[in-house]
């Protein structure tokens, strides 16, 4: 399986993903994926710069995250 392939993704972890998941192709791109899940990075605006500060968006499932 692909998942295994991925550093800390064991087979229970991959099963768990996808079945939470449920339907993954409905994810048109990783980012959106990403996004869904929470871990994308936030990113702070201050005038007109834009830059990232570091931290997940935490905005997906809490227990998604933990899974991970």
């Amino acid at each position: 399986m692909l998942l295994d392939s991925i550093t800390g993704i064991d087979t229970w972890s991959a099963a768990a993903l996808l079945a939470f998941l449920e339907d993954y192709s409905r994810f048109e791109t990783f980012e959106k994926l990403n996004a869904f899940i929470g871990t994308c990075p936030t990113y702070e605006h201050s005038g007109t710069d834009t830059f990232s500060s570091g931290t997940m968006s935490k905005q997906g499932s809490g227990k998604l995250r933990w899974l991970l």
